[in-house]
Parts: C-alpha cells; sequence; structure tokens
C-alpha cells in the first residue's frame, strides 16, 4: 500500500488539542509557528548538502549512499575521489553510480533512468546533449557509453540493431581513450551478450573471457557461467558442464557468489537433461525452487522454472514441462530473457494441447515484446 492509498490516521496533536479537545486559536498559531520553523530549519541544513551535489562529483557505492568530492582518477576497477575527510577508494564492481560536476542534466537523468530500467527514454534523453562545450573528457565518455548501453539492451529486447550496437560498442571500448573507464567490463559483457544473441558464440565466449580478467573473484564466476551459457546455446552441452561445475568448485562464498553458483547449478541441470540424465536435473532445480524465496528472487525463479521446463521435456513429460513455463509466464515475466524463453515453448506446448488460441497469443507476445530475442527467431522445436 502507498502512501497515497493509506488511511490518515489523524493524531491526537493534530486537528484536535490533547486529550481530544478543539485546539484553541492561539495554541494552534503556536503549533503553526513550530512546525513553519522546523520545516525552515530543515531546508537550510539541507541546502548544503544539495548545493555540495551540484557543484562536486559523486560516487554512489554498492549501500547505496553517495560520496562527494572531486574524482582524480578513474581505471576499469577503481574510483579515486578527494573529499574532505580524505581521499576514498571505490571499487567499480560495488559502485552503483558516478556523476560528474556541471554534467548536463540530461546526462544525470539519462543515468537514473537506466539504473530504472527505462531506456528507450534514457536513449532519448541523451540524443538532447549537444558536446559542445563539454571539455571534460569523463563526461563525453559518459555519453558515448551510455549511447551505446541503451542501443545495446534495446537490440536484445525490442528488435533494434544488434550489429550497429556492436559496432558502437567496440568503437567505444577499443579506443584508447576509453582504456581505463569504469564502464569497460560492463561493455565487454554486453558485446559478448549481443555476440551470442547473434548465434556469434565462439566471439561470445571471447568476450566473456575478456570479463574474467577482471580483479574481482565475483567476476570471474560470473564470467565462467556467461561462458557456459553461451557453450549451451550453441548446443556444447559436454563442454557446459565442465564450465558449470568449474564455477561450483570455486571456493568463493559471498552472497554474490552463492547467487552465481545457484545459477550455475541450472545450468549443470540443463546440461544433465540435455545429456539424457533429465531425473538428475529435475532434482537439481526442484531443490533450487524448495529452499529458496520467490517474492526474494524473482529472476531466479524465472530461471529455475525454464531449467525445469527444459528438463521435462528431455524426459517427455511435456504436460508438466507446459506447467513449468507458465509459471514464467504468469508468475515470475519480470525478467526479458527468461520470459521470452518461456514463451517460444509455451507457443509450440499450447499447440501440442490443442489450444492454438493460447499458442498464438504467446507466440504474438513474444514476437511484439521481444522481438531482439533469439528466442523470437529461433525454428526448432521445443
Amino acid at each position: 500500500m502507498t502512501r497515497a492509498e493509506r488511511p490518515v490516521v489523524r493524531g491526537r496533536d493534530t486537528a484536535c488539542g490533547r486529550g481530544g479537545q478543539p485546539a484553541g486559536g492561539a495554541a494552534a498559531a503556536v503549533r503553526r509557528c513550530h512546525a513553519y520553523l522546523l520545516g525552515m530549519t530543515f531546508c537550510l541544513l539541507a541546502m548544503p548538502l544539495a548545493a555540495q551535489g551540484q557543484q562536486s562529483d559523486s560516487v554512489v557505492g554498492d549501500r547505496g549512499v553517495p560520496t562527494f568530492g572531486t574524482i582524480t582518477e578513474i581505471t576499469r576497477v577503481q574510483i579515486t575521489v578527494d573529499t574532505p575527510q580524505g581521499k576514498k577508494l571505490f571499487p567499480v564492481n560495488e559502485t552503483q553510480k558516478v556523476t560528474f560536476k556541471d554534467e548536463p542534466r540530461e546526462l544525470r537523468n539519462a543515468r537514473d533512468g537506466i539504473l530504472r530500467g527505462q531506456l528507450e527514454n534514457s536513449r532519448s534523453d541523451l540524443e538532447k546533449i549537444s558536446l559542445d562545450g563539454i571539455t571534460r573528457k569523463e563526461i563525453r565518455q559518459d555519453i558515448e557509453f551510455y549511447k551505446a548501453y541503451c542501443d545495446g539492451r534495446l537490440a536484445l529486447v525490442g528488435g533494434g540493431d544488434k550489429a550497429a550496437a556492436v559496432k558502437a560498442l567496440r568503437a567505444f571500448v577499443e579506443n584508447p581513450a576509453n582504456n581505463a573507464s569504469h564502464h569497460y567490463y560492463t561493455a565487454i559483457e554486453l558485446l559478448g551478450d549481443l555476440a551470442v544473441a547473434l548465434a556469434s558464440y565462439d566471439n561470445g565466449i571471447k568476450y566473456y573471457s575478456q570479463l574474467a580478467e577482471a580483479p574481482w573473484p565475483d567476476s570471474k564466476l560470473r564470467a565462467t557461467i556467461l561462458e557456459a551459457n553461451a557453450m549451451v546455446a550453441s548446443g556444447r552441452y559436454e563442454e557446459a558442464l565442465a564450465r558449470f561445475d568449474s564455477a561450483l568448485a570455486a571456493s568463493l562464498d559471498d552472497a554474490r557468489a552463492r547467487e552465481q553458483k545457484l545459477l550455475a547449478t541450472l545450468g549443470r541441470a540443463v546440461c544433465l537433461a540435455r545429456l539424457g540424465k533429465p531425473e538428475e536435473g529435475i532434482a537439481l532445480v526442484t531443490q533450487i525452487i524448495d529452499e529458496n524465496n520467490s517474492q526474494e528472487k524473482p529472476v531466479l525463479f524465472a530461471r529455475a522454472y525454464n531449467a525445469l521446463g527444459t528438463c521435462y521435456l528431455q524426459a517427455n513429460k511435456r504436460q508438466d514441462a507446459l506447467l513449468a513455463f507458465l509459471h514464467v509466464d504468469l508468475l515470475f515475466n519480470q525478467d526479458p530473457d527468461a520470459h521470452a524463453e518461456a514463451l517460444y515453448h509455451l507457443s509450440a506446448l499450447w499447440q501440442e494441447t490443442g489450444k492454438s488460441e493460447r499458442a498464438l497469443k504467446a507466440r504474438s507476445l513474444l514476437e511484439s515484446r521481444y522481438s531482439g530475442s533469439p528466442w523470437a527467431n529461433r525454428k526448432d522445436k521445443s
């Protein structure tokens, strides 16, 4: 329930005086005066912070707290900020957002929109920016990167020009001036995603291998799993299984690593099913579903039910597979790639059961909402 939807609760000291008696005129005036002074005090205290945010650089760490100061150095892996309290270092993989003094308002709006998933609006904001008069290298880099990033993400979902997005991202990462950008590894990962979407699986694996060069253990683990996913997409299940097993054997055991290992287990289950052991895959996925909270991890559950559906298909349990994919369509459709996969399978399975209208509805939704997804253009049967 939002604040606006909540019933208004009258406090003991609002419209009435203490004890529920109507407040006298003088008492009410005093309370209004106190409220005015309190509001003015808050505004005066907040003004320096707001001014600081406009007149300095800032870095928002993974806890969502901004640090204001002057950014003195940016590399692929670390951002250095001089603050009144001294120098502070921020690992790029633990940074949510970086803003710069005097950057265009449209850039700030676009960056915030991207964090909210509003890619089309963000791309429109970026297009409004004139580079005339922008001399700071980092601001120009941000504009270039975010344009390419929006184009790439939109191409993966909505049917934009993937080849053009690849060209723009490659131009960004191959430009020596951007070699130390804090966006470097994000661009590399997106290049891998686009390569896989274009069925250029070896190129995808190449980019994910470059992602593994990042110094953070969780990034290396993620890169291993992405490589394995590319192998699954290309039908190289034995190789993919070995990569998933390698990820699961990693000693890293923090919260991020545990989430990645759950995804690796799902990938392992799919490989086992494709290699003739669907019941083993079903057991692995069922355990993940039983031991985790769907409200806390909707994307994990989307991928889990897709993996379960794939295992059921390999076991020739078509009705169970339909129900698994239906979970994604109806309950866990927040992740575009997972939802596209579920719709692809549902369109075929509904047709098998004689529900041609539902099959057409699933296919139409897949092609209209996720026209850029490989699942929208895939022709093989479930």
